[in-house]
């Protein structure tokens, strides 16, 4: 877990640099690798469930459970995240100055980055 956490920072000036459309495709590229590995994700998902099933309750097992339909469904969300306007330059807030400098706010990376610290 701690290499992945490293890795995520490591990684996370190149991908506040991308384009939306590169954006876009890595998110499509997470969609398809859910979706081609859903044989492994459900393997390992039976393996977690069985190693929880006596330490926690049968709400928690529901919400751990995986099947096609709860993949399919996450892949969609995340197909649909690149259907949304690409925050990444926004402005968040402007204010002109008396001497008529305006000043913008704008949001310089996915607020998702800003998560990885």
């Amino acid at each position: 877990m701690k290499e992945m956490l490293e890795a995520a920072r490591a990684a996370k000036g190149e991908v506040a640099g991308l384009t939306t459309e590169q954006k876009n495709a890595a998110l499509n590229a997470m969609a398809d690798a859910l979706i081609a590995g859903q044989a492994e994700i459900l393997d390992a998902n039976a393996l977690d469930m069985a190693s929880a099933k006596e330490h926690i309750s049968p709400v928690m097992l529901d919400r751990l459970k995986l099947t096609k339909e709860r993949i399919a469904g996450m892949a969609q969300g995340i197909r649909e995240v690149t259907a949304l306007p690409d925050p990444v330059g926004r402005v968040l807030q402007t204010h002109i100055r008396e001497d008529g400098l305006e000043i913008l706010k704008k949001l310089r990376s996915s607020p998702l980055l800003s998560l990885i610290h």
